[in-house]
């Protein structure tokens, strides 16, 4: 009888296939000669049976074992930076694909914690040349990526959920040694700290894993992630797309989230003063970053006097206490301060932009106490609205001698809406700034914010209601008979 097409296309992918696996086996040392893993390692390999027909049948799981302990002792020994990036890349890919096909990976956790551990040390390995570091960092980070996704649908136990965020630590690490963070951006800023964070939360009722100290997992396990981004974040260059403009700030909070985390644990960062001084500056130079209440607060920044003095100041918007601090700045030989003296334009500029949210945001606050005390009496102005005479006083705190405009006023107000912290209308002929909203920036204000949203929406919620139930009864009276 003739081979049919599909016959014939079918016995042509087979043999493709043990092609590939034979490649495979070859770079990680298996061959039929030199029986490593097993006398009959070799032909458990390649048994038509196993990986190259029912990869979740006994022998498929044979084979990917088989082949994930080969790639263990090759990454072991493997010299500094001397081997093939693109063949091993692609022999890391083979192993990781079976075994994902034969769930090996997702019912063996303490295969999936060795695996971790060995590509920690792998990518640490690369010795003091930059080429081979790089080399080493980026196979690590290819194997860890697969190694995630392998075991995205393993339990969700805390056993499990520690291999998860160890993983994802070195993914990050690795990133960020093989000239990579840019391309982990996307992820850095939309499901990481998701993910993180529902492995972190997750319980299980086995008694084993009860009886750990459950409350400081999530706090160890966060400090190396948080150390990772934060790396990772500010090793990212000039920004290119939406998301690299978004990387800037995000590494000021990761920051914070860092230093307070430390305190929290009671830990000292080997390097705390660097992060402190690294995480200050950029908080005070970034032109769109302004919550410097939870920044001051922090045991940390408490310890470097200066910075803190800095941090409070423009948190309490004082425009004259700015002026004596830079001042004292001036004075200071350290490199940090000798960065402010050359910035101070772009600080000054920011701290004019937090006075006139303080002024607008006491103006919100006062008439949303005349509304709740139902004070609507007539009043000379609206309460909602700052004069330009305060803002002019505010503003003439750094100018010195120099006179405040109006326009100048108005120019200043503009910039502060741009920057988001305001929503406001000008007002030219009774020289005012009418207040639309404007942003809390100490450090419990945005759970009011969110409380304040919840009573607005729950308001809306009962004003559509009664709307409804008005245009229902108007229908149903002038309903045709």
């Amino acid at each position: 009888m003739a081979e049919s097409a599909d016959d014939r296309q079918a016995g042509d992918e087979r043999d493709v296939a043990l092609v590939e696996l034979e490649a495979c086996a070859r770079l990680l040392g298996i061959a039929a000669d030199r029986p490593a893993y097993g006398p009959d390692s070799f032909a458990r390999l390649t048994d038509p049976d196993g990986l190259l027909g029912d990869p979740a049948g006994d022998s498929g799981r044979q084979g990917a074992c088989i082949l994930c302990d080969a790639l263990l002792d090759r990454l072991r020994n493997l010299q500094q930076g001397q081997f093939e990036l693109e063949d091993w890349c692609g022999v890391v890919r083979y192993v990781f694909a079976a075994l994902r096909k034969s769930r090996v990976l997702v019912n063996d956790v303490a295969r999936a914690e060795v695996l971790v551990q060995v590509l920690q040390l792998f990518a640490a390995s690369g010795g003091s040349e930059v080429e081979a570091q790089r080399r080493h960092a980026e196979l690590a980070f290819v194997a860890l990526v697969l190694l995630v996704n392998a075991v995205a649908s393993a339990p969700l136990s805390m056993r499990w959920n520690a291999v998860r965020l160890d993983a994802l630590v070195e993914v990050v690490r690795t990133a960020t040694d093989a000239g990579r963070a840019s391309a982990l951006l996307p992820f850095l800023t939309t499901k990481l700290e998701s993910m993180a964070e529902r492995y972190w939360t997750t319980r299980m009722d086995d008694s084993l894993e009860a009886s750990r100290d459950a409350d400081d997992e999530p706090a160890r396990r966060r400090l190396p992630l948080y150390e990772a981004v934060y790396r990772a974040l500010t090793s990212i260059g000039e920004p290119g797309g939406r998301e690299q403009h978004a990387a800037p700030l995000m590494a000021i909070e990761t920051g914070i989230r860092l230093l307070a985390c430390a305190a929290e644990r009671g830990v000292q960062l080997p390097q705390e003063e660097q992060y402190v001084r690294d995480v200050c500056l950029r908080a005070l130079l970034h032109p769109r970053y302004f919550r410097f209440e939870p920044l001051q607060q922090l045991e940390a920044v408490q310890r470097a006097p200066l910075l803190c003095r800095l941090c409070r100041v423009l948190a309490e918007a004082d425009g004259s206490a700015l002026r004596e601090a830079m001042t004292d700045a001036v004075a200071d030989s350290d490199v940090v301060m000798s960065t402010l003296r050359s910035h101070q334009d772009e600080v000054e500029a920011k701290m004019r932009l937090l006075m006139i949210n303080a002024l607008c945001l006491q103006a919100q606050q006062m008439s949303r106490a005349a509304d709740a005390t139902h004070n609507v009496e007539a009043a000379d102005a609206p309460i909602d609205s700052v004069p330009y005479d305060a803002i002019a006083a505010a503003l003439q705190s750094l100018e010195g001698d120099s006179m405040i405009d109006d326009q100048l006023v108005e120019d200043w107000v503009v910039l502060t809406t741009r920057a988001r912290l305001v929503q406001a209308k000008l007002d030219q002929v009774q020289r005012r700034v009418r207040v639309l909203s404007a942003t809390p920036l100490g450090a419990g204000d945005r759970r009011e914010d969110w409380r304040m949203l919840n009573d607005k929406l729950s308001e809306w919620r009962d004003r559509l209601s009664d709307m409804l139930s008005t245009v229902q009864r108007a229908n149903h009276l002038h309903a045709p008979a």
